[in-house]
């Protein structure tokens, strides 16, 4: 008997240990996760929801792979959608939140919330009549479906009434064409802020309305990618018919997306700003122009993301963003650089490859040539620039280190339109040229700013404090692109270079190895 107990004893361990090691199938696994879920919604103590457990766990498988591979729930979703569309359906404000009210920023042009009689610098301080401290998600409050309705508490700015407003809500367009402008008599400005639906037309809109120009600037700098199909439009209108505009190479198929006609601006000379948080859709456009020698790359190298993916939606709204190639330029060089998967936290946090004039990590990187004149070009982490503009951090003062994260000009210049409208200034000073040539920042934004940094220092700072609050101001008088025509003309160093390459095209040929 005894031997019996010990024959079955280690045939229970060798089962035990042999079903412990075992490595189950990619079936199992799932069959495992299924099991899990039912036990739990059958035996836990509590009654469940599963919808939050669902979501987290997809959002911890999809982490242990590549930084870019992500989950979006149905509100993300909604939001992400709406940029790309080139729109959504809300008020139409922009506004910055100043403890537990809303503060309104700019009101659109014929939008629901103008309409209503909301004004800049008013003061939202409950929506649907609850107070705006008890809404974790404001911007989710305050859109919504075409044709509802949304009631807002309002203080007037600088009258202090309060009146309640019902607003319905309507499309609101988006344009991603951030500012454009001539900052030389022949030589045209253009920013993108992302790459949507319209963004290839928008351009060439924009184009028109610059009139005869002989240069281009195009500002990709900040902008972090977008729609591929936005991207290649916009590559087509400088390219030649049949160049290759990207590649992408999947672990089954390789696709290669060509120009279909030669573009209305091929043999136009283009200067592409870019920076670290350019990304994506601009890294395709900024490659495109530079292997084909079409365009000279200023400013520091992108941010080296190149992976393709692929949304897999679900019926509740939500959807996933898998993973399923890499770009290619048109040279061949691989955009995205490189990462560990599972250490996404890493990955963002990599800045040390910006600290130095190549911005590459210290290995040397894979060498390419451009098609046309066969100069280097340089792969595995981003789109090298061929003039490389160091930032200008050393001479910064202390209390600018932490402005633009909190706000603090936008914060400062709330107590001057308190005091005086907008639009006082621009009956004053009717154009932003007379504006730029003759308006001295106020005292009372001067002070506020001060205040808040807490540093006389920056009274009389005219590198920083001053031009940057002339900028803003600007911004809320004249609109959309006003800021970048302040500010980045006299004192955006990346943008000066990018002026006298424009003016001087025998420079530009001679980067590029090619005449115009």
């Amino acid at each position: 008997m005894r031997r019996l107990i010990l024959a079955l004893m280690f045939t229970l361990v060798a089962t035990s240990s042999w079903a412990q090691q075992r490595v189950f199938s990619n079936q199992e696994q799932i069959q495992k996760l299924n099991a899990c879920y039912r036990y739990l919604q059958q035996n836990y103590v509590d009654e469940i929801s599963l919808d939050k457990c669902v979501e987290e766990a997809i959002r911890a498988t999809l982490k242990e792979l590549d930084p870019h591979s992500t989950y979006l729930s149905r509100e993300e979703m909604e939001a992400a959608m709406g940029s790309l569309n080139g729109g959504f359906s809300g008020i139409g404000i922009t506004y910055t939140i100043l403890g537990d009210t809303v503060v309104v920023r700019k009101v659109n042009d014929d939008s629901p919330a103008q309409r209503a009689g909301v004004g800049q610098n008013d003061r939202i301080i409950a929506i649907d009549g609850k107070p705006i401290s008890e809404y974790s998600d404001i911007l989710g409050a305050l859109r919504g479906p075409k044709g509802s309705k949304v009631k807002v508490d309002v203080i007037r700015a600088r009258t202090l009434e309060h009146s309640t407003a019902t607003i319905t809500r309507g499309n609101i367009e988006v344009s991603s064409i951030a500012a454009c402008f001539k900052v030389a008599p022949k030589v045209g400005y253009i920013k993108i802020s992302t790459f949507a639906r319209n963004t290839a037309d928008e351009f060439i809109k924009a184009v028109k309305k610059l009139g005869r120009v002989e240069a281009l600037i195009v500002d990709l700098r900040g902008n972090s990618g977008g729609m591929l199909p936005a991207a290649i439009k916009l590559s087509e209108h400088f390219l030649d018919k049949h160049e290759v505009v990207v590649s992408t190479e999947g672990r089954n198929e390789v696709y290669e997306y060509a120009a279909q006609r030669r573009g209305e601006l091929f043999g136009t000379p283009v200067i592409v700003l870019i920076n670290e948080s350019s990304a994506s859709a601009s890294e395709i456009f900024a490659g495109a122009l530079q292997d084909h020698d079409r365009g000279v790359i200023v400013g520091n190298t992108s941010f080296g993301k190149g992976l393709v993916q692929r949304q897999v939606s679900f019926d509740d709204g939500s959807a996933m963003r898998i993973t399923v190639a890499r770009y290619k330029t048109p040279s061949g060089r691989l955009i995205q650089r490189p990462y560990d998967n599972g250490k996404s936290d890493e990955y963002y946090r990599d800045i040390s490859r910006y600290h130095h004039p190549d911005s590459m990590r210290q290995d040397t990187p894979p060498i390419h040539r451009t098609i046309r004149s066969g100069r280097t070009v340089y792969g595995g982490g981003g789109i090298t620039p061929d003039v490389y503009i160091t930032h200008d951090t050393t001479t910064m003062p202390a209390y600018m280190t932490n402005v633009v994260k909190e706000n603090i000009i936008q914060r400062s210049l709330i107590e001057l339109w308190d005091t005086i409208e907008p639009k006082s200034i621009r009956k004053r000073y009717p154009t932003i040229e007379t504006y730029d040539a003759n308006y001295e920042v106020s005292d009372i934004a001067i002070d506020a700013f001060c205040r808040m940094v807490e540093s006389e220092d920056a009274r009389n700072d005219k590198k920083y404090t001053i031009p940057l609050l002339k900028a803003y101001i600007a911004e809320d008088v004249y609109g959309t692109g006003s800021y970048e025509y302040i500010y980045n003309r006299h004192h955006d160093k990346v943008l000066i270079r990018a002026i006298e390459l424009a003016t001087k095209r025998e420079e530009m040929e001679s980067i590029l190895g090619i005449a115009f």
